[in-house]
């Protein structure tokens, strides 16, 4: 069928601006803050981060951070922290009752509830 190239073009090209129905996929990973910061702050510094020429960012859920990560889309993992958890958007219920923001650390896979005042630093995905 001579349509069979179009449909994939387009269906490809869907998918890659996030408009297939479903969610993209982030493609790129910002470097580390240069600082710890707090839940709303870490929101605040990926919807006004402007790097590589992007302003795009947003703050990644620990799928997003991890699918990134591993497919090579940033810098490499830093260390500059006593310990390497990331600020991620993704929320888990502590006593069934209030919802609490989750910190990723890279390498580990493990992450840690933490109050939205807890200083972490953040890498930004888009």
């Amino acid at each position: 069928n001579p349509n069979d190239a179009v449909n994939k073009d387009y269906v490809d090209q869907a998918v890659v601006s996030g408009s297939g129905g479903g969610t993209a996929l982030p493609t790129q990973v910002s470097q580390e803050s240069a600082n710890g910061m707090s839940y709303g702050a870490a929101l605040r510094h990926c919807k006004a981060l402007s790097e590589a020429g992007h302003t795009d960012w947003y703050l990644p859920s620990i799928e997003d951070l991890t699918y990134a990560l591993s497919i090579g889309s940033g810098p490499p993992v830093s260390n500059a922290t006593s310990n390497n958890y990331l600020w991620t958007r993704s929320v888990a219920q502590n006593g069934g009752s209030s919802s609490r923001q989750l910190a990723f650390e890279i390498g580990t896979g493990y992450y840690q509830i933490s109050t939205a005042v807890t200083q972490h630093r953040v890498r930004c995905v888009r």
